[in-house]
């Protein structure tokens, strides 16, 4: 037991003085009593006192205590679809009997916990084998936060060590102590294989326009031989493109482009193939399918400068090449164009000290058009950064620097052309503030600026998305000799053209007047993911309400149910969980101020073969596991020594653990109880001896 106070304890002496004072005032000159009942009630007035004044401080008792706490050993035991090929050559029954006899040996023990990973960690012994994809990396980070201030023994990790989801595992930095022994199950013999392993294209293109499609092959043990690769469009039945290649001997890996036409509004079901090698056994992986959304949209794309500026011709060249844009040049002291009408405000050197633009800003904000700010020295940097907060520039001292661009590799906002970033970054440099600059919320740097050959943690080019708003920021001017670089190095401009084309894409912003409308947080879903759709309902101010009801029907094929959102505070949700692949629409309708409203779209379940692309299992990244954390690495027919190994690990052991409980005396009643006693007591003796 350990005592202790809020404040100093000289503090106490305090609380002393106060109760003799208290007690002193009452009767120093008291000359109604005698001497020995004087002293009587000035004892009990100054310790009622000075224990109340006591219990002011805050004293705390401290109980401590001290238990044992048995090491826990966590089982992962993998569950994907790849484990079916796994146990092909294995007992699957004698091999799990044989694991389990062990656990319950441990349990004795120690406190065994068992969990299945695939595409999530569960915890469950439940060893079915349809997880659709393995995560190997996402279940150890969850078991070391989970487990982090407990006594963690030893972790055992079971299966073939394919991973197709999530980071490598065996470059996570992990803060566990404990073991781990890792069982190897599945062939490490390299099979023939001819594999799709991953295909690359934009979720969503424009009618009349072309888009890439880019396809990840290996071959495995093919020899010289060759091969054909072919895009199918299952929509209309057409082959869409084809190319030859041959394999280049034990081990091929080989990255194909196909550029295809959008001849069709509608989501587009592709099929992607890789002929059948000579003696390939496993010609599942030999496919992969991939979705693109065609939609039919002309943007309309105002330029608005503070001047004449090369920047601006050149923004409206590139632009105008598209099939989906329409593009027009003003400048600001002669504006008369209504900004409602537009998709994106591109403004250049703007705000200035000539132009400050509040109001077409304002309505551009009120509208929900997009606006691309292009920074140049006629700029007004204090107005830019009151009208955008996407990246704030500081500290600008009015002069400017050449900067080159350093693609940021991490930018997932839409997919750049695949030779973009090499020639981008060897572009020449653009003139920028020489400033601070500091992101905003719900941004990502699309490119950051780079001095010389020097990167930088500035930003160059900036995207944020708030709520139906996209605001961009390109923090320098001179973008027209990117495109005159473009055409003396090969003889076009598609490269950047492309590249502003793709900003520009991304800030459109189509405006929605209606007073319901649906949406899907996307149009085509793995069958592994949840699927949740949003309502919204307006009034005639477009203030948002939740009147009445609203239902979801979905159709597939001649199945049909139907659903009701939730009503939340000023929207509607709905989750629908995961579904089988296949195509659905659907038909959301509610009604209000004595109207029906309905809204209707469609969207794509696909599934996903991650588990039959490669199968052939990777010991290597098992024993490197074992390696790096103090463990063992075992073959599945080695799995009788595995018991042993923990029972003789020194480290695996009990631990004590200290129960500390603090209790404040101010909580105590006793203590109260005794101060209420004495002055109690006090008071009955002053009264009985004529005492007020």
């Amino acid at each position: 037991m350990q005592f202790s106070l809020s404040y100093p304890y000289w503090y106490i002496i305090i609380c002393v003085l106060a109760g003799l004072l208290m007690a002193s005032l009452l009767y120093f000159k008291n000359k109604n009593f005698g001497k020995k009942l004087l002293a009587i009630l000035f004892v009990l007035r100054s310790l009622a006192i000075s224990l109340l004044a006591f219990l002011l401080l805050q004293p705390v008792l401290k109980f401590a205590s001290t238990s044992k706490q048995k090491p826990i050993i966590v089982v992962l035991q993998d569950n994907s679809e790849s484990m079916q090929h796994a146990f092909k050559s294995i007992d699957k029954q004698q091999y799990i009997g044989k694991l389990n006899a062990i656990l319950t040996e441990l349990d004795k023990k120690y406190i065994v916990k068992k969990y299945t990973y695939g595409s999530v960690l569960k915890d469950s012994a439940i060893y079915n084998l349809n997880e659709k994809s393995t995560n190997i990396a996402d279940a150890l980070e969850q078991i070391s936060s989970t487990y982090e201030n407990e006594n963690l023994g030893a972790l055992i990790l079971t299966g073939d060590g394919i991973y197709n989801d999530g980071a490598n595992p065996s470059l996570l930095n992990l803060p566990i102590k404990a073991s781990m022994y890792c069982v190897g199950i599945g062939d490490t013999n390299v099979q023939k294989d001819a594999i799709i392993t991953r295909t690359y294209a934009n979720k969503v293109a424009y009618l009349n326009d072309r888009f890439n499609a880019k396809i990840e092959l290996v071959g495995l043990e093919c020899g010289m031989q060759n091969a054909q690769v072919q895009i199918y469009n299952n929509t209309n039945g057409k082959i869409v493109g084809s190319q030859n290649m041959q394999f280049s001997g034990r081990l091929t890996n080989k990255t194909i482009d196909f550029f295809i036409d959008a001849t069709k509004t509608g989501t587009q079901h592709f099929t992607v193939s890789i002929s059948k090698a000579s003696g390939e056994a496993n010609i599942i992986n030999n496919k992969q399918d991939f979705y693109v959304d065609v939609v039919e949209n002309k943007n309309k794309v105002l330029i608005i400068s503070n001047s004449p500026h090369p920047d601006v011709n050149a923004l409206q060249q590139a632009i105008a090449l598209s099939k989906n844009a329409q593009v027009k040049v003003v400048t600001a002291n002669t504006i008369q164009e209504k900004i409602a009408d537009y998709n994106l405000i591109v403004l250049h050197n703007l705000p200035s000290v000539q132009n400050n633009m509040q109001d077409a800003i304002t309505q551009a904000k009120n509208n929900g058009v997009g606006l691309l700010y292009i920074v140049g020295e006629q700029t007004n940097i204090n107005a830019l950064n009151n009208f955008e907060n996407a990246l704030q520039i500081n500290n600008s001292n009015s002069t400017q620097t050449a900067v080159g661009a350093s693609q940021n590799k991490q930018f997932n906002f839409f997919t750049l052309n695949q030779n973009a970033n090499a020639i981008i970054d060897n572009l020449p440099p653009l003139l920028a503030p020489f400033a601070q600059y500091k992101l905003g919320t719900n941004t990502q740097v699309l490119a950051y600026q780079k001095v010389g050959t020097a990167n930088t943690n500035n930003a160059l080019i900036v995207l944020q998305q708030q709520g139906n708003l996209r605001t961009g920021v390109i923090a320098a001017e001179g973008i027209w000799r990117w495109r005159l670089y473009n055409f003396l190095q090969q003889k076009n401009h598609v490269i950047v053209d492309d590249y502003i084309n793709k900003i520009i894409q991304y800030l459109v912003v189509k405006q929605n007047k209606k007073q319901f409308r649906v949406s899907i947080n996307k149009t085509m879903f793995n069958v592994n993911e949840a699927i949740n759709f949003n309502a919204e309902c307006y009034n005639d101010n477009y203030e948002l309400i939740t009147p009445n009801d609203v239902t979801l029907k979905i159709n597939s094929g001649n199945n049909q149910q139907e659903f009701t959102f939730i009503k939340q505070e000023k929207n509607y949700a709905l989750s629908l969980g995961t579904l089988a692949a296949g195509n659905y629409s659907y038909t959301a309708s509610t009604n209000f101020n004595g109207k029906n409203y309905a809204e209707s779209g469609t969207f794509t379940v696909v599934d996903i073969d991650l588990e039959n692309t490669n199968t052939t299992a990777n010991f290597n990244l098992l024993y490197q596991l074992a390696n790096k954390y103090n463990g063992k690495f075992l073959y599945h027919n080695q799995l009788d020594k595995l018991q042993n190994l923990i029972v003789n690990n020194n480290n695996i052991k009990n631990v004590l653990v200290e129960d500390v409980k603090t209790e404040s005396l101010i909580n105590w009643k006793s203590i109260f109880g005794i101060a209420l006693a004495l002055l109690s007591l006090e008071w009955f003796l002053r009264k009985r001896n004529g005492g007020y």
